[in-house]
């Protein structure tokens, strides 16, 4: 038992001093920890030394995105870079971006901030969340409570983000609420809902919408305490062309066909 506990942190010890010593001169090798972690990028002259311009902003900007959300989201730093990284891959694609459940803003902050980088964009970023928390679980499945997450406010999520004339804040629960809006096209749809019937449902109003090549990213499939999510997400593909692709970040996606 033991030895069990005690082969990782060896492992990463040992990694840590081969690194050192034989990939001390490959740029950005203090990112390697042991797979690349862009967000342990610290602007340190070794992290800046030998990489792209494109690669320096672009670790530079999640740097500061990742900043500005920290305190205010509860989304982890490896899920925030996967988010970063589809989020920008859709924005060339037609049609708006859509959140469902945004709790205090964090992620809707970083997506906001991407729409704004990009200047010639005409997307809209769609947020929906009841603002009263969780409505109805299924005691099978979801692990959450009604009212889990309802410390927060429109208002609150307004005065983070500094992009308001591309954003449309839908307050009511889901699906219903989806139907108070003109959606018509969606390149980047993510799901942040946690449980079983939210998900499900909303899934079947809004998959529709997503343009081929679009990207729905789901934040919680992964999660022992979101084990609702994945029953849904698998359920709702069972029958699609997409297969979702699972990630050891606890996220998954998919990409429409």
């Amino acid at each position: 038992m033991l030895n069990k506990l005690l082969i990782p942190p060896i492992f990463l010890i040992f990694f840590r001093l081969l690194k050192r010593k034989r990939f001390k001169n490959i740029s950005l090798y203090n990112l390697y920890d042991p797979i690349f972690s862009p967000w342990k990028f610290t602007k340190s002259k070794h992290d800046l030394q030998n990489i792209s311009e494109y690669e320096k902003l672009d670790l530079l900007k999640f740097e500061e995105l990742r900043n500005n959300v920290l305190g205010i989201t509860l989304v982890s730093n490896d899920r925030l870079w996967l988010l970063y990284k589809l989020s920008q891959n859709a924005l060339l694609l037609d049609g708006d971006f859509v959140e469902c459940g945004i709790y205090k803003g964090g992620t809707a902050l970083l997506l906001s901030e991407i729409l704004k980088s990009s200047k010639k964009s005409q997307k809209k970023l769609y947020l929906f969340d009841t603002f009263k928390g969780m409505p109805k679980t299924n005691k099978k499945v979801d692990n959450h409570q009604i009212g889990d997450f309802a410390d927060t406010s429109v208002g609150s999520v307004l005065k983070k983000i500094h992009n308001p004339k591309s954003i449309i804040i839908i307050d009511g629960k889901l699906p219903n609420s989806i139907k108070k809006t003109n959606i018509n096209k969606i390149s980047f749809l993510h799901i942040d809902l946690d449980i079983y019937s939210s998900i499900l449902e909303t899934l079947k109003i809004l998959y529709k919408k997503v343009i081929p090549g679009g990207i729905i990213l789901f934040d919680d499939c992964g999660f022992i305490s979101c084990y609702g999510a994945r029953v849904a997400v698998n359920e709702f593909f069972s029958k699609k062309k997409e297969k979702p692709i699972y990630l050891q970040t606890g996220q998954a996606f998919i990409i429409k066909r």
